[in-house]
């Protein structure tokens, strides 16, 4: 058996060794490892300034982004900006927010 303290992982050894179980069997704890139980996985933001919002959406889910944000027209227009700007890296958990207007707002 094994047990976690925050970020600790212990080997529990439970010594039964009388039944019914008294009160005075010995439980004790080894210490097995450190472990990081969550890794933060991020992604390079494409470009997709210009793209329509089906062309940006796939865009964005093809590079692993799953919290994508619209504001504007998305029927007609193009994306004239997104939060966070293309080409830095992220979480993918971060949210894409992209603007849609026509594109001479560029």
């Amino acid at each position: 058996k094994f047990f976690v303290d925050g970020k600790l992982i212990y080997k529990c050894n439970v010594n039964f060794t009388s039944s019914p179980v008294a009160l005075s069997n010995v439980t004790t704890y080894e210490y097995v490892d450190t472990t990081t139980t969550t890794k933060t996985h991020e992604a390079t933001v494409p470009n997709v300034i210009g793209y329509s919002y089906s062309d940006a959406l796939k865009t964005l889910r093809s590079a692993g982004f799953r919290r994508i944000v619209a504001n504007g027209d998305t029927s007609t227009g193009v994306v004239i900006s997104m939060e966070p700007t293309y080409g830095v890296s992220v979480s993918l958990d971060k949210e894409i927010t992209l603007t849609f207007g026509d594109a001479s707002e560029n």
